[in-house]
């Protein structure tokens, strides 16, 4: 996915992904229409001005958010293709086939594997040697990121009432899937970014992102063991899970609150 050129090949990237999973009425598009939908919103920033909570260099920003995507996109078609990917988006794709498992567990699946794994690692690449200089607009991202939590949070009630869970932490609701914190997650990623910046050569940064990988797939058990029970409870306010029509409605909802 090096052929990247900027975020609009980025969203056109990820419709052709929902497209596809839609036309099979599956769950491999949730995530990437969770991701379209935070990249429209970043595309949208860039043309704010600081002072109104934009970015201070959008261009580098931009490239970022390029290189941040085109991890994951990397990773899909990799297991498109039967080839290996990372453990945690391995974990992702994997989980896809797992009736029992709630819509917000496969989005905070997606979100651990991208934010935990491939983050550190994007902004460190696009910043070498300047990562302070790139603080502020990482706030800023972490910002649209927030927000778009919530958004889908709202835009998700009709066919999933319990997307409030995804940013809630300290076992409020249940402790596996408080496990992933989006707080949490985007510190951690720029502690990694710090980290891999430092590194003395490419094969120190390759054992880093290694461990971050393992990091991110021990998460995923965590985010993926809601207790059976508790899934029983709430599967009944949820489309079927089982019905390929449910997963077109998931993906329907997504993609027509936050239209490119």
């Amino acid at each position: 996915m090096s052929g990247l050129r900027d975020l609009g090949a980025v969203i056109a990237a990820l419709d052709e992904i929902v497209h596809q999973s839609a036309a099979r009425g599956d769950r491999h598009g949730y995530f990437p229409a969770l991701y379209r939908a935070t990249t429209v919103r970043v595309q949208e920033r860039l043309s704010v001005p600081v002072a109104d909570g934009g970015f201070v260099d959008p261009g580098r920003l931009a490239e970022l958010d390029v290189r941040f995507a085109g991890l994951y996109l990397r990773a899909e078609a990799a297991h498109r293709a039967g080839r290996p990917c990372p453990r945690a988006w391995s974990a992702a794709f994997e989980a896809e086939a797992d009736d029992d498992l709630l819509i917000v567990q496969h989005l905070l699946l997606g979100m651990n594997a991208h934010i935990n794994l491939d983050l550190g690692p994007a902004a460190a690449r696009t910043s070498p040697g300047e990562l302070p200089a790139l603080r502020h607009d990482y706030l800023v991202l972490n910002d649209i990121l927030k927000q778009m939590v919530d958004e889908v949070q709202e835009a998700l009630r009709p066919v999933s009432p319990w997307m409030a869970w995804i940013d809630r932490a300290g076992g409020r609701v249940d402790e596996a899937l408080a496990s992933f914190s989006l707080r949490r997650a985007r510190d951690f990623a720029w502690d990694a970014a710090l980290e891999l910046d430092a590194a003395p050569d490419e094969a120190a940064r390759e054992r880093l992102i290694a461990r971050l990988d393992g990091e991110a797939r021990a998460l995923a058990r965590a985010v993926a063991a809601a207790p059976v029970p508790l899934r029983g409870l709430v599967r009944g306010g949820e489309v079927d899970a089982r019905d390929p029509e449910g997963r077109r409605e998931v993906l329907r909802t997504l993609t027509a609150a936050f239209p490119a």
